[in-house]
């Protein structure tokens, strides 16, 4: 999902900024973007601070920030989604039906654009049982798996189907 940097670019243009600077200012709320969404993520459980800092801070990530991928839009989601993973293992009245809602939120937001994140939402597993006192969560979870595939289906099923049964898989 390429938002953060086509708002920069849709910006410059209101402005009437050169080809130079629309790219510039894409770039430059990209990974704006990425910061803002990395503080969210520390202070939504700030005893990752310091790790979502130092993988913030990476090269590799700070390049992808900066440039135009959909990438900017997954990290960012992925940094909130795990923070909120560990958020609600820690929160002493357990899993809520408002945290799971949150967590289908952000898988849905991050899952359809690349497959192979879906299995970041495997971090859910990290809550233990003894969490999942309420029932109306573990209903709510249930079905949130069922309308996240079913969205993910309905977004690029049949381009990964028609790719899982081609013969031009890699082997």
């Amino acid at each position: 999902c390429y938002i953060p940097g086509s708002i920069g670019i849709t910006a410059a243009r209101v402005l009437n900024m050169p080809y130079q600077f629309e790219m510039l200012m894409g770039r430059i709320t990209s990974i704006l973007f990425l910061s803002l969404m990395a503080v969210a993520a520390m202070k939504l459980y700030s005893p990752f601070r310091y790790a979502i800092a130092a993988i913030s801070l990476l090269p590799s990530v700070v390049w992808v920030g900066a440039s135009f991928s959909y990438d900017v839009w997954n990290l960012s989601f992925i940094f909130v989604f795990v923070s909120l993973c560990f958020r609600i293992r820690e929160q002493e009245c357990g899993v809520r039906v408002r945290d799971v809602i949150e967590l289908l939120v952000l898988l849905v937001l991050f899952a359809p654009i690349k497959y192979v994140y879906v299995t970041v939402g495997l971090t859910v597993l990290f809550i233990p049982k003894k969490q999942w006192k309420n029932k109306g969560a573990v209903v709510t979870l249930s079905a949130s798996i069922i309308i996240a595939t079913v969205i993910m289906a309905i977004s690029r099923g049949k381009e990964v189907l028609s790719y899982l049964f081609s013969n031009s898989m890699d082997t």
